[in-house]
């Protein structure tokens, strides 16, 4: 079906409801989103060669079809001003925690190579150096950074799910959980197993020779020797990655000995946030105390190391 219009433009509409009338002076006055023609049928095809060859004969140089556009419309749970703190508050959080991370990274450097600075003094007649002194100290110590991870990981965890859970939506909040604790899982596991694998294999091959006559006792301590053949090299692969979450060991990585207490953390995390999600903020600030005092008193994470290597961090 041909119509025309007062302004004297035809539009064909026998092929697509979704094309009404449009005028030589704004040819899309409503912002009407056009489907594309590589992206339809046949007959839109048809419809946008018939308007190509319709608009020069009104004026219009060049006949542009706009994109289909597409509303997003956000509830009131993530415009309100509680959530928009909370994520204007998570960046510097990251931020933190990125530089708590790179603290790590540097005291195990230290720890090799400059072993002495973990000590108060180079003896007991020489005055301290700088990174020796107190607060200084924690860029070469390593385990301060350790606690501040822990802390801000779990701080950050539990900030979306709390303030969905003060906004009213509890089911977002239950949904949060769900989805983080199977996705902080993986961010633990899979990349502990690609590192295992990694030095398992470095091990097999001999890369570990050199550091085994270095001068530095953790590099010595910390690098791991050749199994006996090729069935027990496999035996001793899957015996770590298992040990690695059973009791904190991994002979190929020893500085993974940390992710089992933060992946316990986090899972104990998100099962305190589910069962608070509907308690009033107050309630759930005591049964957190409470939870505190219970693990206190149980003497949680007082434990004996199943190997006699100094800690890594």
């Amino acid at each position: 079906m041909t119509k025309c219009i007062g302004s004297g433009l035809i539009v064909n509409e026998g092929l697509n409801s979704n094309i009404t009338s449009f005028s030589a002076v704004d040819p899309f006055p409503s912002r009407r989103a056009v489907p594309h023609p590589s992206r339809d049928s046949l007959g839109s095809g048809l419809i946008h060669h018939r308007l190509m060859a319709v608009g020069p004969l009104v004026g219009l140089k060049r006949w542009h079809l706009p994109k289909p556009r597409r509303e997003i419309s956000f509830g009131p749970m993530y415009t309100s001003p509680s959530f928009l703190a909370a994520c204007i508050l998570l960046t510097p959080l990251q931020g933190l925690r990125g530089i708590a991370s790179v603290l790590v990274v540097t005291a195990h450097i230290c720890r090799s190579l400059v072993p002495h600075l973990l000590s108060p003094a180079m003896s007991d007649k020489l005055p301290p150096t700088l990174f020796q002194l107190p607060f200084f100290r924690c860029l070469v110590m390593g385990r301060a950074s350790v606690a501040a991870f822990a802390l801000l990981a779990g701080y950050v965890n539990s900030l979306k799910p709390i303030k969905l859970s003060r906004a009213g939506s509890a089911d977002a909040a239950l949904s949060s959980v769900a989805k983080s604790s199977f996705r902080r899982t993986g961010r633990f596991v899979i990349p502990a197993i690609i590192a295992t694998i990694c030095s398992w294999l470095a091990c097999q091959f001999g890369g570990y020779k050199v550091a085994h006559v270095a001068d530095s006792a953790w590099i010595r301590d910390t690098s791991p020797t050749p199994s006996a053949s090729f069935a027990a090299a496999f035996y001793d692969l899957f015996q770590n990655l298992g040990t690695t979450w059973l009791d904190g060991f991994n002979a190929y990585d020893r500085i993974q000995w940390t992710l089992t207490y933060l992946l316990k953390g986090s899972m104990m995390t998100y099962l305190t946030l589910f069962a608070t999600v509907y308690v009033k903020p107050v309630w759930r600030v005591f049964i957190c105390v409470g939870l505190y005092w219970f693990e206190w008193e149980g003497g949680d994470g007082e434990r004996t190391y199943p190997f006699s290597v100094p800690r890594c961090c």
